[in-house]
């Protein structure tokens, strides 16, 4: 067999690795959480991450459309950012919370930006109550009660010594009083109900809104959802327990196909030459890698596929591509397919982490910042 190479027409834009969101289920997905909960709840969305991965800009200013108004961020700078695309927009009332609250240094900004700061210690307290003063009225804060996690939050009992005064602080508004669930992605563990009784015995002490739920809360009953749930990747097409809970797939990822050459049995194929080419073979070269999120451990456990027909990986999988076996499709089908899907639906992000021994949460967060993200859909 000749060597025969034939590398493909760039495509109409630089990126070669591409993540297709569909908005519109974003949408339907969070009318669909929001309706698990009774009219006096007020369903959030978590949009940290960039989004879990899908872009927080174009993704929170749709939710907002649909009637989202409240939105949980990890870091400030994400809390900028996408204040930053909210206020370009005109869309002044929706509230972000950060749940890193007010760190070190960080005061400045919150007493510039109207953000809610989850306050996770009697530090984090102190300096919401500083600005409070500062700007001469409340700042609206949540305070943080870890009850398993030991990740962040006042322990129950610190939380007990704080709490009596709290009410009589001028200069500070509580809005909630949080925690965060251990287990929910499995509804069966005794830790669930043990954190909501843990939660219940100290925050119903006081007239403050409460907040427990993340996805996985919100398929365990109504006992979780209390007065504001803060949906995450179920928004974005999967529970967090693999079940089916009638959510729309919302993102799917595709692959420029780079070049495809013919190749002689027993040739090398990618680094450390670990593959070699058993018989001739028609091998394709996609532009996405493990710095576009394709880690190199995903090789043995992914297939791509062209025309509907699997295409499984060859070889290791390079920093900005990898290489596919398509021997088996025809010229016609080669002739007219200029991509490869590595993911058709957000449920395939759940079967890729099952057989790779990670969480879909893990796939999608990594996936890269040149990876060109696409929407369609939305209000």
């Amino acid at each position: 067999m000749d060597n025969n190479i034939t590398s493909l027409p760039a495509a109409p834009h630089a990126a070669t690795s591409h993540l297709m969101v569909n908005l519109s289920a974003l949408c339907d997905n969070w009318q669909r959480l929001d309706s698990l909960s009774s009219n006096s709840c007020q369903t959030a969305a978590v949009v940290k991450a960039n989004g879990y991965g899908l872009g927080m800009e174009a993704v929170s200013q749709a939710l907002y459309h649909t009637g989202c108004r409240s939105f949980f961020v990890a870091r400030l700078e994400e809390a900028i950012s996408l204040n930053d695309a909210f206020t370009a927009n005109e869309m002044f009332d929706a509230k972000i919370y950060v749940l890193d609250g007010i760190r070190k240094g960080d005061e400045s900004a919150f007493h510039h930006y109207s953000f809610i700061p989850v306050c996770n210690d009697a530090a984090q307290i102190a300096r919401a109550e500083d600005i409070g003063v500062k700007q001469g009225r409340p700042l609206t804060c949540v305070i943080h009660i870890d009850t398993a996690m030991s990740r962040l939050g006042l322990s129950v009992d610190e939380f007990a010594r704080l709490a009596p005064t709290l009410a009589s602080r001028a200069s500070l508004s509580i809005s909630y009083i949080m925690s965060h669930l251990a287990c929910a992605d499995d509804a069966d563990h005794p830790l669930n109900h043990a954190q909501l009784a843990r939660f219940r015995d100290v925050s119903d002490r006081y007239d403050i809104r409460q907040c427990l739920g993340n996805s996985g809360a919100l398929f365990l009953g109504t006992d979780f959802h209390l007065d504001m749930t803060r949906p995450g990747l179920s928004l974005y097409g999967l529970a967090p327990d693999g079940s089916d809970q009638h959510l729309s797939s919302v993102f799917s990822w595709t692959t420029d196909i780079l070049q495809i050459r013919e190749v002689e049995a027993g040739t090398n194929v990618g680094y450390g030459g670990s593959y070699q080419t058993p018989h001739p073979m028609r091998l394709a070269t996609v532009g996405t890698g493990y710095a576009d999120g394709l880690l190199r451990h995903f090789a043995p456990h992914l297939t791509l596929h062209i025309a509907g027909k699997p295409c499984p990986i060859i070889g290791r999988i390079s920093m900005d591509s990898c290489v596919i076996d398509v021997s088996h499709l025809s010229e016609t089908e080669l002739n007219q397919a200029s991509q490869a899907t590595i993911l058709e639906t957000s449920a395939d992000a759940a079967s890729l982490a099952a057989k790779t021994d990670t969480i879909a949460y893990e796939i999608m967060t990594n996936i890269g910042a040149r990876v060109a993200r696409h929407y369609h859909g939305g209000v």
